[in-house]
């Protein structure tokens, strides 16, 4: 099926490529090549060089399904990672489902319900559910042992509990770089790195870290998933500091979702990141969003105080009448349009509550100037006084 598939694609490509094209562009032998087109199951790197070669950014809508056609253990590991990194959910509950009624072997049920756990996660189930669910999971492969412990990172970090993630952690990178096969290991060093450079961008604020963290995650090119992320946290990190850096990187971060073909992640970035980024710099007219909170953001720095107070207070409103509670952004942003310094402490209890540093930087900027709060200020934003 994939060799009909490769060979009607080329025929239809603007540029057609031939079969000898291909070889040469993949480093196929003439016995490979014949054993492709007479439908033998190649290597899974072969296989998503030829979909990158013949698909070139499209390359993920093809491949994604040429991993439900997957038989050898080998190409089947690769295959759940590869849809786990790239956000193909639908297709990984698929090849779960499909190893778990027809495998019999239990080392591959074993890699099946490890990424069904995973794939819960990226789902954005609870985090505490999550981890109940890892407490009865126990793997004898190190590899799902080390993608139980990463997914079980992502969650602690995902409830604030640090101190776990960093026992957790400690060892994870030794262990990773004793898995043997190479892909693998190169998607599950990333995934590390990964939560490394949140962790340091907003809890530690360590901004220099974070940074050389993302940077390494893109030269990489170990995913466009990957590389997504790590634009994002780029972006963010120069958010006090220069701010084309910061819009270009996140606007890189949108480009890079656009091609992933995750268009549902593109509300957050227009309605909510674009404008803050623009807000905190005050670089625009009124934005172009629904979000409530980012026209109240706008409307507190250009010095509409009573307008941006009854919108944050309305914002704050609906987020209790959801049983949610006002995040550390809210009350920054009331306190911009109040001038209140107690409003701007409240934001800085709430962001350094939650392990926020890096936004903590928001309200610090103002409260490291007030007589009465700065002192008890720098001692939540761990500063000299």
């Amino acid at each position: 099926m994939i060799a009909a598939e490769i060979e009607e694609s080329m025929d239809l490509l603007d540029k057609k490529i031939t079969w000898k094209d291909l070889a040469t562009a993949v480093k196929l032998s003439p016995g490979s090549l014949t054993n492709l087109k007479n439908g033998a199951e190649m290597k899974f790197p072969t296989l998503l060089e030829i979909a990158k070669f013949i698909y070139k950014n499209e390359h993920i809508n093809r491949f994604k399904k040429w991993c439900l056609n997957f038989d050898s253990p080998k190409n089947l590991r690769f295959a759940l990672e590869y849809l786990a990194v790239n956000r193909q959910l639908k297709e990984l509950d698929e090849l779960i489902m499909k190893i778990t009624k027809q495998r019999t072997d239990q080392t591959m049920k074993e890699w099946a319900q490890g990424y069904s756990i995973l794939s819960r996660y990226l789902k954005r189930e609870k985090a505490e559910d999550i981890i109940n669910e890892l407490r009865g999971f126990t793997p004898k492969t190190k590899e799902m042992q080390i993608l139980a412990l990463i997914t079980e990172v992502w969650c602690r970090y995902k409830l604030n509990d640090f101190k776990t993630m960093s026992l957790l952690i400690s060892g994870l990178e030794y262990a990773i770089n004793k898995i043997n096969e190479d892909f693998i290991r190169d998607s599950y060093g990333i995934r590390l790195n990964e939560v490394l450079a949140y962790v340091n961008l907003y809890k530690f604020n360590n901004i220099t870290l974070a940074r050389e963290i993302a940077e390494k995650i893109i030269f990489s090119n170990c995913s466009a998933t990957f590389t997504t992320s790590a634009s994002y946290i780029l972006g963010m990190s120069f958010l006090f500091d220069n701010y084309e850096k910061c819009l270009g990187y996140i606007e890189r971060h949108r480009e890079l979702l656009v091609e992933s073909g995750r268009l549902k992640e593109l509300e957050v970035i227009d309605n909510c990141d674009i404008p803050f980024i623009n807000n905190v710099w005050r670089k625009q007219e009124r934005p172009n969003t629904n979000d409530i909170s980012e026209l109240a953001h706008f409307e507190a720095v250009v010095g509409n105080k009573e307008l941006a107070l009854e919108l944050i207070n309305k914002a704050i409103e609906n987020e209790e009448k959801e049983g949610r509670k006002p995040s550390g952004f809210k009350f920054y942003y009331k306190a911009l349009a109040t001038n209140d310094a107690s409003l701007f402490m409240k934001s800085l209890i709430m962001f350094s509550k939650n392990g926020d540093k890096f936004y903590a930087n928001l309200p610090y900027k103002y409260l490291k100037e007030d007589e009465t709060f700065k002192s008890m200020a720098a001692l939540l934003i761990d500063e000299e006084n």
